[in-house]
């Protein structure tokens, strides 16, 4: 999968680097992030760096992660992939994390719709879906807000974090964008 630098009004989205890798360890340990999230809070240093390497690995394997960017302070708020890449069907997975102090500013609606507008037209893309834990509802309104509509919803479709989760189901097609 090719991988360019995007742009937004307010953020820029471009391949992580190992030189994001404290700013990773901040979000990853942080209880609030990944309370509804189907990895656990990560303390140590070295799970962290195992993270950051299968982000880094991410890209011989077609799959692309971006590290989300204020434009005007070149500040890391957080992290967007397209994961689970099916070259022939060309359909694709969507996550999306951001660091709890830039939550409620849509930085997360504008990250994921600058990553669909690229997946339908430069990657030429039928298909991009992001599935969540049910309760989750921050996501939920991100996915909304990108176009993306609800398709179903998966009981118990997750064990994380010691139990089952209901797990929903968005997606977006590229005719629904006229593509």
């Amino acid at each position: 999968m090719i991988m360019k630098t995007l742009e937004t009004t307010r953020l820029l989205l471009r391949k992580i680097t190992s030189t994001d890798m404290n700013n990773i360890q901040k979000l990853v340990t942080d209880d609030d992030v990944t309370a509804l999230l189907d990895w656990d809070t990560s303390p140590s240093q070295n799970d962290n760096q195992h993270f950051l390497a299968t982000l880094l690995q991410k890209y011989t394997q077609s799959n692309v992660a971006w590290a989300i960017l204020l434009k005007e302070t070149d500040e890391f708020i957080g992290v967007i992939e397209f994961s689970d890449y099916r070259h022939e069907e060309k359909i694709t997975d969507m996550h999306c994390v951001i660091a709890k102090q830039y939550w409620r500013n849509d930085y997360a609606s504008e990250a994921t719709q600058a990553i669909i507008r690229y997946g339908f037209s430069e990657l030429k893309l039928e298909r991009i879906q992001a599935s969540y834990f049910a309760e989750n509802i921050r996501s939920e309104r991100v996915l909304q807000k990108a176009g993306l509509f609800y398709e179903g919803t998966q009981r118990h479709g997750k064990f994380a974090k010691g139990r089952y989760h209901d797990i929903k189901l968005y997606a977006i097609l590229r005719s629904d964008l006229g593509y």
